[in-house]
């Protein structure tokens, strides 16, 4: 750029030359001459010389990348014309506004330090001269870098960091970069985009991952920004319980309490808010929060068909939240509708649960003082309030028929609830033997009452009267039929026996009443799902299944001797290694979840991402749960 130098009048030059002579000749200034400024007689009327201009003759390159932080640049500039003692100034900065100018000299150039991304911009004029002589734009690489993800929780004196990462690079109002990530262990490079998830594979140690960021040029071969790094230990948790549902499966993680869903959400039965289309399957556990960011303390979980509810513990107070379909009321929020709820909704009937069941359509807790609340689909009379139709807030049960056989007016309270697809069950104590006592309400089509009225349904509790009433240690309804242990020994079925769900070697409908599952050993609690059955040993602790088996939901692996088989009529070892303890065990439709060494397991039918292994393949034998957190640094 050519600039014309400021022109000044006579009596500006006068006053400026006071000490030379008066005759002497403006020269150079490129004004032109006004009225008596030119000697009389023609002396002296030469043409004055070119403007003096500032030209940039060496600058760094288009694009320079920040070495450790920061870059030396270096600028060369000459004046062209005569000039004589021309003072010059130049200035730098982001873009045009930054930069101040200062003096500078052509002979020694313009040096500068620079450890800020963007466009930097270096300017050289004249002293005094307000309009910039030449100019030269250096694109400055140093982006910051890094990954975004989940924290949620401490452990271990790391934290669990979600294993799908979204890396980022920031630059000054752009994102021009190319990203590389290197674990440093394995010497393994990959290709990760700044906004784009990225998932990891890390080895069962630690390992440190190292993230680059590249100029986005077409074959660019130069130097990087970085790296930045992060450590990370591929780590299972350590989970305290698990509930198998109808499409969908939940737990809570041990350390912290936390709860976790996947599988199916296409009715939002995960909880897990408002998430994107083609969220409605989620193949790994995602975590469940309260208002969008809160993270309580669980205690307690259960997957219905649609629905899901859970427990805060004692100290987060005992609060009670339900999420999902609405439909027949069966989350206890007052309405009976098709919208559903996709984040915990706290059920308002007081706080100090300490038990809660979901079931097909329906739901029912405990509180603190043993009493039982039911609410939702009440066709079959599955609520217990001696009637049908809707109930769409929690219904305190009235005290069974038959509770007087105790020997006392007060009825003692229930200890646990277990609701099935259209029925209920539930333990009460005896509070003179201190033994709990089985009654069950609701559908009775296939006897799951285990009542002598094998084909009319109960409305309010009826004890169940084959078999040993007394000393009852767990309870648990499924689709038909019913399970429960006694004097933490034998495991009693009743109901529905198409499948060999009630474990009796025989797929015959026995009548009513509660018949022993055919077991040479000792079980410690059971698991009724749709139409097969789960229990655990204690002496071993083991796990053993029975019942309808075509989607491979028994575990039974495929060396079993009639693994291909679609049922089994009696208990079978499911497909653990036997050293592994199993202390936890959850029978939905077609799959089924434990907790083995305290790491979590489900296997079954796999579609919907029920099995929470980042598939949706079938598994025949206890397969871990991806579990997308590793513990970071």
């Amino acid at each position: 750029m050519v600039v014309v130098m400021r022109c000044i009048d006579r009596s500006q030059w006068s006053r400026a030359m006071v000490a030379f002579s008066t005759g002497l000749l403006l020269f150079g200034t490129g004004c032109p001459s006004d009225p008596g400024s030119s000697p009389e007689n023609g002396e002296n009327d030469e043409t004055p010389g070119p403007d003096p201009t500032l030209t940039i003759t060496d600058a760094p390159d288009e694009l320079v990348v920040l070495d450790d932080g920061d870059a030396e640049l270096d600028f060369r500039f000459e004046t062209e014309s005569d000039c004589g003692e021309c003072a010059t100034e130049c200035a730098f900065g982001l873009d045009s506004e930054d930069g101040e100018f200062d003096d500078c000299d052509e002979e020694q150039g313009f040096s500068t330090s620079v450890d800020a991304d963007g466009d930097h911009q270096f300017q050289v004029r004249l002293r005094d001269d307000s309009e910039v002589h030449d100019a030269a734009m250096v694109d400055v690489f140093g982006p910051e870098l890094g990954l975004d993800a989940d924290v949620p929780s401490d452990y271990s004196n790391s934290s669990y960091v979600h294993g799908e990462y979204l890396p980022y690079c920031q630059r000054q109002d752009r994102n021009e970069c190319a990203l590389r990530c290197t674990w440093e262990e394995a010497e393994n490079s990959h290709d990760c985009t700044a906004g784009e998830p990225y998932h990891p594979i890390l080895p069962e140690e630690w390992s440190t991952l190292q993230i680059e960021a590249c100029p986005d040029v077409e074959n660019y071969d130069g130097d990087c920004v970085g790296p930045a790094e992060y450590e990370f230990l591929h780590q299972q948790p350590q989970w305290s319980a698990v509930s198998a549902g109808h499409e969908h499966s939940c737990a809570i993680l041990d350390h912290d309490d936390s709860l976790w869903c996947w599988g199916a959400n296409e009715d939002d039965q995960l909880g897990i808010g408002d998430v994107a289309d083609g969220d409605e399957t989620v193949d790994q556990p995602r975590r469940v929060l309260v208002d969008g960011d809160e993270q309580p303390d669980w205690s307690d979980v259960s997957t219905g068909k649609q629905h899901t509810c859970a427990i805060t513990d004692a100290d987060s107070g005992g609060e009670l939240y339900c999420w999902g379909l609405q439909s027949d009321g069966r989350l206890g929020l007052g309405a009976d509708s098709d919208i559903a709820t996709d984040i915990p909704a706290p059920v308002d009937e007081g706080d100090d649960w300490v038990d809660i069941s979901a079931g097909g359509a329906h739901s029912c807790a405990i509180n603190e003082d043993d009493e039982t609340f039911c609410w939702g689909a009440n066709d079959f009379g599955e609520v217990g309030n001696d009637s049908t139709g809707t109930v769409v807030e929690p219904n305190r049960l009235e005290p069974p028929i038959g509770f007087s056989w105790f020997g006392d007016d007060q009825f003692p309270g229930w200890v646990e609830v277990s609701t099935g697809r259209s029925h209920t069950c539930g333990l009460s104590v005896d509070p003179n033997l201190v033994d709990p006592r089985t009654y069950c309400w609701g559908d009775n089509s296939e006897g799951q009452l285990g009542n002598e009225d094998r084909a009319d349904n109960e409305y309010e509790p009826r004890p169940v009267r084959a078999g040993d009433l007394s000393n009852k240690t767990g309870i648990s309804s499924g689709g038909f039929h019913s399970c429960s242990i006694w004097n933490q020994e034998s495991a009693y079925c009743w109901g529905d026996n198409d499948r060999g769900q009630l474990g009796i070697d025989d797929t015959d409908n026995p009548g009513h009443g509660s018949h022993e599952v055919e077991f040479d050993g000792d079980f410690s609690s059971v698991s009724a799902g749709t139409e097969h059955t789960c229990a655990i040993d204690p002496e071993q602790a083991h796990a053993y299944c029975w019942g309808l088996n075509f989607d491979s939901q028994l575990g039974l692996g495929s060396d079993f001797d009639g693994a291909d088989a679609a049922q089994q009529e009696t208990p079978a070892p499911v497909n653990f290694d036997d050293e592994q303890q199993v202390t936890a065990i959850s029978a939905g439709t077609d799959h089924t979840c434990a907790i083995a060494d305290d790491e979590l397991y489900c296997w079954g039918r796999g579609s919907d991402g029920r099995l929470g292994t980042a598939s949706t393949e079938t598994e025949d034998s206890p397969a871990p749960i991806n579990w997308p957190f590793y513990a970071g640094q």
